[in-house]
């Protein structure tokens, strides 16, 4: 049972409702920011408000844009790493649990099993470290490279 619930943990989502919604809009601005810069899209003007965009302004959009993502940015890191820290935790609690229930020697036919079980933990870990690497660190990165191109990227007149 302890091995089950220690499984369940190391698997479990790492992102409560309010992170995964910081990281929708922190991929969402930064691919934003990637599509501006690599498609050359700086807007020139609104026909719509009769706004015309000089060099300088689409600069400064830009660095706007670049200051979006990078407040949803912060606000990941800040929610994510809290979230990474509760699911440490109950990482640790549940390697506290499975530790107490004691460990035998068996022989036989039932190592088999026991090998079997600490294959599917190496599983567990493989796939924890796979959903960190997705969920926490591909944003970040994605966010990076989208602030780096719009706060060097010089539109053309």
């Amino acid at each position: 049972m302890s091995d089950q619930f220690w499984r369940e943990v190391a698997v479990s989502d790492p992102l409560s409702e309010v992170t995964r919604q910081e990281r929708k809009f922190l991929l969402g601005a930064s691919a934003l920011g990637v599509v501006i810069v690599k498609t050359g899209l700086v807007p020139s003007k609104i026909s719509a408000l009769g706004i015309e965009f000089e060099q300088a302004d689409q600069k400064a959009l830009l660095i706007a844009v670049g200051a979006v993502v990078l407040y949803f940015l912060f606000a990941f890191i800040i929610y994510g790493t809290s979230d990474f820290a509760l699911k440490l935790y109950k990482q640790q609690k549940a390697e506290r649990v499975r530790a107490t229930t004691g460990k035998f020697k068996h022989e036989g036919f039932l190592n088999y099993f026991l090998e079997r079980a600490w294959r599917q933990d190496k599983t567990a870990n493989i796939i924890a470290y796979a959903r960190i690497i997705f969920e926490f660190v591909l944003p970040v990165l994605i966010a990076i490279y989208s602030i780096i191109l719009l706060w060097t990227y010089t539109p053309n007149s």
